[in-house]
């Protein structure tokens, strides 16, 4: 049986508009509607990051990798300190920073969330790692930073304490609330 070519791509392109209607319902659809009337709880997302997106802030400071795919200073003059952009969505919330580590020496590290405002670094939040333990996830306290990309610069910084291998970073988690206007404005499928 001949089918003309135009009858083919006619059809072929029916079937790609249901089966990308299909995925894009099932992606935006609900589980299950709050009752009419329930507070909505707002869902926290999560930005992650490897330690790899960090960078030393001098060419001094070198860094290595260990066994465990964690990042480690291996020399410096100064303090050893890394910093890692954090390309979050305008008007989202911040409300945590956690990081995964490995400290099988004493040394304590910290990883700050700094926000820059016209040359001007403020501390946001910090979450320290417990000295001595050898593998472990350090969360800062709650805290509530809403994300102005206007005139503000947000970035993560890294101050391991120490340049050997006792004191690994091996990912950095940044929990936050999105924008109540965040994708509003993209387009949606409805049945």
């Amino acid at each position: 049986m001949f089918i003309s070519r135009r009858v083919l791509f006619i059809s072929l392109l029916a079937f790609a508009a249901t089966l990308i209607a299909a995925i894009f319902t099932a992606t935006t659809m609900p589980a299950r509607a709050a009752p009419p009337g329930a507070p909505q709880a707002a869902a926290l997302s999560h930005f992650s990051m490897s330690a790899w997106a960090f960078r030393p802030i001098t060419s001094s400071t070198t860094y290595g990798v260990s066994a465990s795919d964690c990042m480690y200073a291996t020399s410096k003059s100064g303090p050893a300190i890394f910093l890692a952009e954090l390309p979050l969505p305008e008007a989202s919330i911040i409300k945590s920073v956690s990081f995964r580590y490995r400290n099988p020496g004493l040394p304590v590290s910290y990883v700050t969330l700094f926000a820059n405002t016209g040359g001007i670094e403020s501390s946001k939040t910090q979450a320290a790692a417990a000295a001595g333990t050898a593998i472990g996830v350090a969360t800062s306290p709650e805290i509530t930073v809403t994300v102005d990309l206007s005139d503000t610069f947000y970035f993560l910084s890294w101050y391991p304490n120490d340049a050997s291998e006792s004191v690994q970073l091996c990912s950095v988690q940044v929990n936050y609330l999105k924008s109540p206007v965040f994708g509003a404005f993209l387009p949606s499928v409805m049945r």
